[in-house]
């Protein structure tokens, strides 16, 4: 699927762990394994982050995610309590931009509110 929406690592060079913008270029998803994956991408279809380890396996999500049609193609989309609930409570360095966005989708599951970006997953299949 990777190769299908033309998916290649971003180059963040503020990541000191980050791969350089020759790897970015060169990289290929095989092996597929955790560490080859466990990049933010940018695609044809937008970004797309893969955290293999941080937030939860596919086992471990897979219960209580929904099917969705994306681009014609079914996928399952995990609940954004399920991560959230895995994130650290205090945030990484790379995090502390986000943790606002965090901190307010986990006020807004817990006044039973729905994530705005799951509106735009209107086409339930399951």
């Amino acid at each position: 699927m990777l190769i299908e929406i033309e998916a290649v690592p971003a180059y963040q060079p503020s990541w000191s762990k980050g791969l350089s913008l020759q790897e970015c270029q060169a990289w290929a998803p095989e092996p597929p394994t955790a560490e080859q994956l466990d990049h933010l991408f940018v695609t044809r279809l937008g970004m797309l982050d893969i955290p293999p380890a941080l937030t939860g396996t596919y086992a471990e999500l897979q219960p209580s995610a929904d099917s969705v049609q994306l681009a014609g193609a079914p996928v399952r989309v995990c609940a954004p309590e399920e991560v959230l609930s895995r994130l650290p409570a205090r945030p990484r360095a790379k995090d502390i931009e986000r943790a606002v966005h965090y901190a307010a989708v986990r006020e807004a599951l817990r006044r039973g509110r729905v994530p705005r970006a799951v509106a735009w997953f209107d086409h339930r299949i399951s």
